[in-house]
């Protein structure tokens, strides 16, 4: 069976909204994953009763590719964030809610994985 994108995708931007306890839509060029990863970080601490949550971007990009997107979910949560840090969302708060993005080690993408085995 194949979901019609069209009428599902209000249904989840609400649950994922609700999820998110934002009162207010989010602007519309904020990527569907950013909010999708971080109510799955919510949702996981719900599960496993944990009190904190963090949703953790890590960018192996030479150019911090998608970087402002970042910035401009995190401002839109309400959290300030910081390069390399991990940052409060501090409206949400059941789980305590943090997100940050961080940068990996460039040498890392020139590793020859069959070479390491």
């Amino acid at each position: 069976m194949v979901r019609n994108d069209r009428v599902a995708r209000p249904s989840r931007l609400k649950y994922l909204h609700a999820v998110l306890q934002l009162e207010e839509p989010l602007p519309d060029p904020i990527r569907y994953q950013l909010l999708h990863r971080t109510a799955s970080a919510i949702l996981t601490a719900q599960l496993f009763h944990a009190q904190v949550a963090i949703m953790l971007v890590q960018s192996f990009s030479p150019v911090e590719r998608w970087r402002d997107d970042f910035l401009m979910f995190s401002q839109a949560l309400g959290a300030l964030p910081v390069s390399d840090a991990v940052v409060p969302v501090h409206r949400h708060n059941a789980p305590r809610l943090f997100v940050g993005w961080c940068t990996g080690d460039q040498r890392f993408r020139e590793v020859d994985l069959r070479a390491a085995v």
